[in-house]
Order: C-alpha cells, then sequence, then structure tokens
C-alpha cells in the first residue's frame, strides 16, 4: 500500500467542513481554507507549518486501514500520564498520543467503537521474574463476524493462524494456546524494517524491535480480565498459576471450562439494517423485495434472518439474494414459507455461509397485508411475484427499504 498524501484541490468554497471526529467518512473537506481530497481510507496528517495541524482517520470498510491507522497515531512513551479516552481523544486530533501500552489499548478500544466494533481491553502475563517493567502487556480484543480477534495497537500488531488454508485472525486465547506451536503469526500493521511489514497507511515509521515472537511467546503465558480489583486469569500449569498470583493479592484462577465460558462464550452477533420510521403499503399481491441497505458479510457463517413487521404476516419467505447489479439477482437461498407474528422483528433459520466474492443482501417474498414498518432511508429493488432461481430482475427504488437484521453464528 502506498502511503496517503492528502491532496488540496482547490478553494474551500462550497466543500463540507471537516467533522470534529477522530473518524470521519471518505469524503472532500473543507480544511483551513482549502478542499482537501479525502477519498483513501487511512491516516491523515495536514499541517500549513505556522500553527495548524489536524490529523484525522479516514474509514469505510477497509479494517486493515483503521488498525494501521489507530497504531500510527500511538507513540511509546508517558508524556500523556493516565489520559483518559476521551482526552486522549482531544490530543490526537493535532498530533500522536504518547502513552503505555494500557492507556493506548483502552483508546485504541474507544475508536474501534466509534468506527462500529465492539472491543474490550485484553491483558497478558509472563510470569517470568518480576522485574517491574517487562512483566505484562495490554492489548484489545474486538469483534469480527462473530470471533475475538488480537489486535496490538501499541507494538502495531494484529495476530493470525498460519497455515495454507485462508488466513483467520486469532483471539487472545487462540494465541495463548497456538504460539508456542508455530501456529500463530504476529502481522505487523506499520511500516516498518521488518519483512512482515504489509500495510503502509499512513504517514511516519516505525521501528518493530527483532525476537518480537518470542517476546509475545513470553506475554501471552498467563491471559487475564480485569473486574473490578479482580484480575481473573487462566494458567496453564500450577507454577504459572502461582507466579501471576505473587504478582498481586488481587488475581483469582478460573478453570479453563470457566475462562472459556466467561470470557469467550459462543456468539450470535446480529447485525441490523435500517429501523423502521414510517409504513408503506405493499398492493393485494406477493412482492419479492430486497433491501440494499445491508450487505451480508464475506465468510460469515449466517444462522437466520428476520424482518421487523408490525402486524402479523404469512406466506413469508426470506431469501438470501446474490446481487448481480441494482436491478439483477440470483435466489441462492431461501426459508420454507413461514408466519410472522408482527409486534417487531421475527428470526427465521437459514444456514449458510456467505461466498467471500460477490454481493450477497437479505430479501423476502410475501403477500403483505395492510400497511407494514417501513424505512425512508435506504434502498430497495423489488418485483411482483415470489421471484427465484438466478438473473431475476428487480426494479431498484432508492426513497426506503424493508426493515431486516441477520444473525451469524
Amino acid at each position: 500500500m502506498a502511503e496517503i498524501t492528502a491532496t488540496a484541490i482547490g478553494a474551500a468554497s462550497g466543500t463540507n467542513p471537516l467533522p470534529g471526529a477522530n473518524i470521519v467518512v471518505p469524503g472532500i473537506y473543507s480544511i483551513d481554507g482549502f478542499a482537501v481530497s479525502c477519498l483513501q481510507e487511512g491516516l491523515y496528517r495536514v499541517a500549513n507549518f505556522v500553527g495548524f495541524t489536524v490529523q484525522f482517520i479516514v474509514y469505510a470498510q477497509d479494517l486493515d486501514a483503521l488498525l494501521s491507522s489507530i497504531c500510527l497515531l500511538h507513540q511509546q512513551s508517558s508524556n500523556d500520564g493516565q489520559a483518559t479516552p476521551q482526552q486522549l481523544a482531544a490530543i490526537a486530533q493535532t498530533r500522536r498520543v504518547q502513552t503505555t501500552c494500557g492507556i493506548m489499548a483502552a483508546f485504541a478500544v474507544y475508536l474501534l467503537e466509534q468506527a462500529g466494533f465492539q472491543a474490550r481491553v485484553a491483558n497478558i502475563l509472563s510470569v517470568g521474574p518480576y522485574n517491574g517493567y517487562d512483566d505484562g502487556h495490554i492489548i484489545c480484543e474486538f469483534m469480527l463476524n462473530g470471533k475475538r480477534c488480537a489486535y496490538d495497537p501499541d507494538l502495531g500488531n494484529d495476530f493470525w493462524f498460519t497455515g495454507t488454508g485462508p488466513m483467520q485472525r486469532a483471539s487472545v486465547l487462540d494465541v495463548h494456546y497456538n504460539l508456542a506451536s508455530g501456529g500463530i503469526t504476529a502481522r505487523a500493521l506499520v511500516p516498518s524494517e521488518s519483512p512482515d511489514a504489509q500495510f503502509s497507511f499512513a504517514f511516519g515509521i516505525e521501528n518493530i524491535g527483532a525476537n518480537q515472537l518470542a517476546w509475545y511467546e513470553r506475554m501471552f503465558r498467563v491471559p487475564y480480565f480485569v473486574s473490578g480489583s479482580t484480575f481473573n486469569f487462566l494458567a496453564d500449569n500450577a507454577s504459572d498459576a502461582a507466579a501471576a498470583q505473587s504478582y498481586a493479592s488481587g488475581f483469582v484462577e478460573l478453570s479453563q471450562a470457566n475462562y472459556i465460558a466467561t470470557y469467550y462464550p459462543p456468539q450470535s452477533l446480529v447485525t441490523t439494517g435500517e429501523p423502521p420510521d414510517s409504513t408503506t403499503s405493499w398492493g393485494t399481491s406477493v412482492v419479492t423485495v430486497v433491501d440494499r441497505s445491508l450487505a451480508l458479510t464475506p465468510g460469515a457463517s449466517v444462522a437466520s434472518l428476520g424482518i421487523f413487521f408490525n402486524g402479523p404476516q404469512s406466506g413469508l419467505k426470506m431469501k438470501i439474494m446474490q446481487e448481480l447489479s441494482a436491478t439483477s439477482f440470483n435466489d441462492v437461498a431461501e426459508t420454507p414459507p413461514q408466519s410472522h407474528p408482527g409486534s417487531g422483528y421475527a428470526d427465521f433459520a437459514l444456514p449458510f455461509t456467505v461466498p467471500v466474492t460477490g454481493t450477497f443482501r437479505i430479501g423476502m417474498s410475501c403477500e403483505i397485508v395492510g400497511s407494514e414498518a417501513f424505512s425512508t432511508v435506504g434502498n430497495r429493488s423489488l418485483a411482483t411475484g415470489d421471484q427465484t432461481g438466478s438473473g431475476i430482475t428487480l426494479v431498484n427504488h432508492a426513497d426506503g427499504t424493508i426493515c431486516t437484521r441477520w444473525t451469524l453464528t
């Protein structure tokens, strides 16, 4: 990836002002009197060298750009002390934050949540001889497609399973159990001298230390989560457990089963499209409608599809539609006819693994009785009749859509 350059393309007249946020969507913004093109996702620093500097992340859907940019907001130091995430958010609008790993992990969680991810701080402990400075590390995990994904914004890495199959992200628990055997690798997210560095989404150079995997192997000996004044940890043997408990009185060992049940339960992640804000009448015929406000995540395992209806409806089929264009679709999976009880969302089982290429959306067919829940935001494609098979022609409408959701396993 090439470094991002923010290009001034003319006077600021007629452009939107830059939002006062750490993360903004791609666009052309008015910055310091100029219209600045910020269409590529990544970290931007704009300065006029006479006292004006602004720094922000442009993000829409490129997760690697987001993770890399968060790393590049940070410089390892304690100059910003025990600043809160909100305080760091203000600092990061003009310069890098200068923090230790734990403060940065909390700030990264704050930013990831701004970008729409569930995230949490995760702690790891070396259980070596206590030295006061290198006894553990603090990183974070974010949720992606129902899975916890380990991410170190301090050192600029995320973690992946090795192997010949499709790349898979690893959780802190995965790293704990698989790093020593060579089953996990740390992927560099920032520019560095390391041959493993794959991404350069922002200005600046960060040097990553040698023997990094060996250091991580030592750090991931005992993972733990903080609950008030208690540090609930997982240890593989009595020696590691005793070492952890010698660090502080608050360390409490959980069994493997209890630790996994508490911090890594099976996930059912629900993704919801546009909420209902109106009602509309669909006529007296069966109609097939595709919600174009929501795309299924490539590679995700769908458990069920849901739709919001105010009143009871019968003969409802939920569908997964492959979008070839705004007006052309393939019906790739559908439920048998169902009854919807009304009064909100109802979900219907439709197990489906979303292909990694192509665009797949939620659809339905039903003879909808009465005026039903509708969102005036979003696009829909529709046709009369229960449309099935391949090469279906639908008509696109940009004035609203049905209200759908999907749950993944």
